[in-house]
């Protein structure tokens, strides 16, 4: 990623332009969290700075956003693959643009320049900016510096080195005061139509929320609930990669309660929760029907993670006692781990594994049961062939989200066979 970059700077010099590293990517590299995407926005155009960039380093282009002058670059090497969103502002200048987008922890930008002057490794390095800077104990976000600077997947040390560190944020375009959220660890809209220009952004905040181990602030929460325009409004294609990122998490079923109880917008998903959540079962079940499906979520999460505690560079909290007991009644022996864990891992579809289908059925399991609840002898409710009415069911949510055919398949057949 750094030899990117330093093919990416010459390239706008010659073209007269700026280069802003912006969004996620400046994010991470301040918490020291590897990232394989990079956003970037250029003054002037975009995509011909792109087109060059792709010609120098053999990767493929594509078209976001014509638009928005937006564009992708994607190089692929030994170690992955890694995208470069590159935007171009036009007439538009640079804190305008910061202050469009979703969250303060992602409104942050940083001249590539400084980037490179100031990261160890660059070839450009130079000492001479710590006489420029606040002393290193001014550093708003305390990190370690292991001599050796371990490098992530990214190809970015893994922590920010403290020097390096007190010269980037001192580099930082902050229009919202972005670096104060992200060291107090809160997430808050860039503004009080964030939601409004995108709904799609309530997802994400839970996401982040889960990912980071971030809360979000009462403000942003009452904008959420309150949002004139549906999550269901944006595009379902956008909805299926933002909820299989959040399905992909350590503990998705937390991030699941959290859009459904705090923040009220899972239904806009998911409208069979309402029915779900009001359905009483017999005496095998303490809950109704949705809070035994979330349990059953969490339960499986909870064996998942005994396989591996950390995924997707989330935020894992220490299990609790109900997670140990989970653990200890439930976790997998070790000859079956690993083929358990290769399993869930496995490719389903080009770019998704079956982990984020899995988890799904886990929630929609029972969904048969509101079609098929009776009474029988003694008042109790029977639920007969719920697991085949249920497969209907699943399969016509997994075409609603756009799942591939595949997938959908897949979730019909566990809930069928569950």
């Amino acid at each position: 990623m750094i030899d990117i970059f330093l093919q990416l700077d010459p390239l706008a010099r010659t073209c007269g332009q700026q280069i802003y590293l912006v969004g996620g990517f400046v994010r991470d590299l301040l918490l020291g969290r590897p990232s394989r995407d990079v956003d970037l926005v250029v003054s002037g155009r975009g995509e011909e700075l792109a087109r060059a960039l792709a010609g120098a380093v053999g990767g493929g282009i594509v078209s976001l956003d014509p638009g928005q002058d937006v564009c992708r670059v994607v190089v692929k090497s030994g170690t992955g693959v890694c995208q470069y969103d590159i935007t171009g502002l036009g007439d538009r200048d640079l804190v305008t643009d910061l202050k469009r987008r979703d969250f303060t922890i992602n409104a942050m930008a940083l001249p590539l320049e400084a980037f490179l002057l100031h990261w160890p490794d660059t070839g450009r390095h130079s000492s001479r900016g710590a006489e420029l800077l606040p002393d290193a104990g001014d550093c708003p976000l305390p990190v370690e510096c292991p001599a050796d600077f371990p490098v992530g997947p990214s190809g970015l040390p893994a922590a920010v080195p403290p020097s390096a560190a007190v010269a980037l944020q001192a580099a930082l375009i902050d229009p919202l005061g972005g670096l104060d959220d992200l060291r107090r660890g809160i997430i808050r809209a860039c503004g009080i139509h964030s939601f409004e220009d995108d709904p799609l952004r309530a997802l994400r905040a839970a996401r982040l929320a889960g990912q980071l181990g971030f809360r979000i602030e009462p403000g942003t929460v009452d904008l959420i609930r309150t949002m004139p325009v549906p999550v269901n409004k944006a595009a379902p294609e956008r909805i299926l990669e933002e909820l299989v990122q959040i399905l992909l998490l350590p503990a998705a079923w937390t991030v699941i309660d959290l859009l459904d109880r705090a923040l009220g917008v899972l239904a806009q998903i998911f409208p069979e929760i309402n029915p779900m959540r009001q359905m009483e079962q017999n005496g095998h079940h303490v809950d109704n029907v949705w809070v035994h499906s979330l349990k059953t979520l969490r339960c499986f999460e909870v064996i998942v993670s005994s396989l591996d505690p950390v995924q997707d560079g989330a935020v894992k909290d220490n299990p609790s006692g109900a997670d140990i007991d989970i653990i200890q009644l439930l976790a997998l022996p070790p000859h079956l781990a690993g083929p358990v864990g290769d399993y869930l891992q496995a490719p389903v579809t080009r770019t998704r594994s079956r982990l984020p289908v899995i988890k799904l059925a886990c929630l929609f399991h029972d969904i048969g049961k509101l079609e098929t609840r009776a009474a029988g002898a003694g008042g109790r409710f029977t639920f007969y062939n719920h697991h085949t009415a249920g497969a209907h069911l699943a399969a016509a949510i997994g075409r609603r989200l756009r799942l591939s055919g595949r997938e959908a398949d897949l979730l019909s057949r566990l809930v069928r066979g569950h």
